[in-house]
């Protein structure tokens, strides 16, 4: 793949590495987009982004790789969900002009998935969205498996009655705690997923085994 380092944006100086396959695709005007998860860098957790970017490359699909304002090397911004979706739109503007890329499929992970639906649901030259860790509901037999779970767990019952001490939240805790991103009410849920399936939109959404506090069965999304 060829990788070309970028600058961009009006409201907040962005960089951004836009990774194209070595041969011309063809007439192929699509790209994936991802960016930061919380205040990881844009190469991603364990450099996810930047090998995603070498194995899409290789089908022909154009990957950018971006860091939201105010996080990696971006200026920055005022943290909120409207700025992390106009950044975003702020990245396929940029695409388009320069490039362009006309359709945008929108890859995320934790804090990154959440952004991402929001800004599907925002701007319909987004054709496809990939989410790992996303929002996720507590509903259904949810609380049937937590309690099943942690009722014969004793690392559960230890951290149950190890709440009755007091712990100073940590400095590390309240840096993190400013980038989290609010999950899409359910009724905004059920009008965003009704325009999805209007605009044929297709969604990949994975959780792991990491994300078992908010969803833990198969059935549950």
């Amino acid at each position: 793949m060829k990788q070309i380092a970028v600058r961009f944006g009006t409201h907040a100086p962005m960089i951004g590495v836009l990774a194209v396959p070595k041969e011309s695709p063809g007439p192929i005007k699509r790209a994936l987009l991802v960016w930061n998860t919380g205040i990881s860098h844009r190469i991603g957790p364990q450099r996810v982004n930047v090998e995603i970017a070498q194995n899409l490359t290789r089908i022909g699909l154009a990957v950018f790789r971006f860091d939201l304002s105010g996080r990696g090397d971006s200026g920055a911004s005022e943290s909120a969900i409207q700025s992390a979706v106009l950044d975003v739109q702020t990245a396929m503007d940029y695409l388009s002009a320069e490039y362009g890329y006309q359709e945008f499929i929108l890859h995320g992970l934790c804090s990154g998935a959440i952004e991402a639906h929001y800004v599907a649901a925002a701007d319909k030259r987004v054709v496809g969205l990939s989410m790992i860790d996303t929002y996720s509901y507590r509903v259904g037999r949810y609380y049937w498996h937590y309690l099943k779970k942690r009722a014969f767990s004793k690392a559960a019952w230890t951290k149950y009655f190890g709440r009755f001490k007091k712990l100073k939240a940590s400095s590390q805790q309240q840096a993190i705690d400013q980038f989290f991103v609010p999950f899409p009410s359910l009724e905004s849920l059920t009008h965003d997923y009704r325009a999805f399936v209007d605009r044929k939109l297709p969604l990949l959404v994975i959780f792991t085994d990491g994300y078992e506090h908010v969803f833990n069965y198969a059935q549950q999304f």
